[in-house]
């Protein structure tokens, strides 16, 4: 992984590989990060790590070193999984529980999230605000293959009414262009879904039709300059790119340069 000013692996033996700056500077590092499988990087000086018991831990750096800082992280163990940042985040524990903090700035300390019910057990999959994003909207993915999508208040919102019935795979929350933020789940028969909130009600989003059947993966990243892209798969081995930045989410179908087209064929994975 690697933020604007550091650069940093992950080596076999799970201790991170050597750290270094811009200038090709190497750091030292706490003995205590070891059994690393995760590196969560924040710009610019912060970063979390996932370790193999579970434990997820805060560190900051000072002059060159890492330095463990208190957070409410700290506290959870047997933690599988990882979205967000220092000041807001959500974690999926072993049972299947979602936990989340958040920073209070009036208050200038952290607190627990208010979560639904719905995700007190049974997530696999969930995708929260990241730092670049607007949204306060979260989304998880439960083992029966239903989704559930909340506000920053815990209140669950509805989902767009074709999504009724349907299994999802995959959830890909807060895409953000052009002012629009939506969300895109895969489902088991291999359609792809886009949608928006507008006052706490959900609008769909169109997709090209080459997006709408035949999907069987889908990821979701951030460019070097910001901008949110969508990667979609099928199972030909087609690779797809969606979005064109700075167009609003509801013309990417609409836009006569998508889709980008196979880009590449043979990939699977």
């Amino acid at each position: 992984g690697a933020n604007p000013y550091y650069w940093f692996g992950i080596s076999r033996n799970g201790q991170p590989g050597i750290m270094f700056d811009t200038n090709q500077s190497s750091f030292s590092q706490p003995s205590v990060l070891a059994d690393v499988v995760d590196i969560y990087l924040e710009q610019p000086f912060k970063m979390m790590t996932l370790h193999a018991g579970g434990n997820l831990r805060a560190w900051d750096f000072n002059e060159g070193n890492l330095v463990s800082i208190p957070h409410p992280i700290s506290f959870y163990s047997d933690v599988r999984a990882v979205e967000g940042t220092l000041n807001q985040g959500l974690v999926i524990l072993g049972n299947g529980q979602v936990k989340g903090w958040k920073y209070n700035s009036g208050a200038g300390s952290y607190e627990e999230l208010i979560l639904p019910a719905e995700v007190s057990s049974n997530v696999v999959q969930i995708s929260g605000p990241s730092y670049q994003s607007t949204s306060q909207i979260s989304y998880a993915l439960k083992t029966n293959g239903s989704l559930v999508a909340w506000d920053i208040q815990g209140q669950i919102l509805p989902l767009p009414v074709n999504l009724s019935g349907k299994e999802f795979v995959s959830i890909r929350g807060n895409i953000e262009s052009a002012g629009e933020i939506a969300a895109f789940a895969l489902a088991t028969d291999g359609s792809l879904h886009a949608w928006k909130y507008n006052a706490s009600l959900p609008e769909e989003v169109a997709l090209p039709s080459a997006l709408q059947t035949d999907i069987r993966s889908l990821r979701s990243y951030l460019d070097y300059m910001g901008r949110w892209q969508i990667i979609a798969w099928n199972s030909q081995g087609g690779l797809f790119k969606i979005g064109y930045f700075p167009a609003p989410i509801s013309n990417w179908a609409a836009d006569p340069a998508l889709p980008a087209g196979v880009l590449q064929s043979g990939v699977l994975s």
